[in-house]
């Protein structure tokens, strides 16, 4: 007897649905993307930039 284990493929997509997938769950939204802040802004000074994500979201 082995303890030989039969190959399997890695998973070529995301475990999760994205929202309006089939199989997504209901009331699901895409998550907010903040492309207009950068991180050294971020760093420098994180308050503006989480009220505006705040407001945003």
């Amino acid at each position: 007897m082995t303890d030989a284990v039969a190959p399997c493929p890695a998973p070529t997509t995301q475990g999760q649905p994205t929202p309006g997938a089939p199989g997504a769950p209901a009331g699901s939204r895409p998550a907010p993307v903040a492309d207009w802040v950068t991180i050294p802004e971020l760093y420098a000074d994180p308050f503006p930039v989480f009220e505006r994500l705040r407001a945003e979201g």
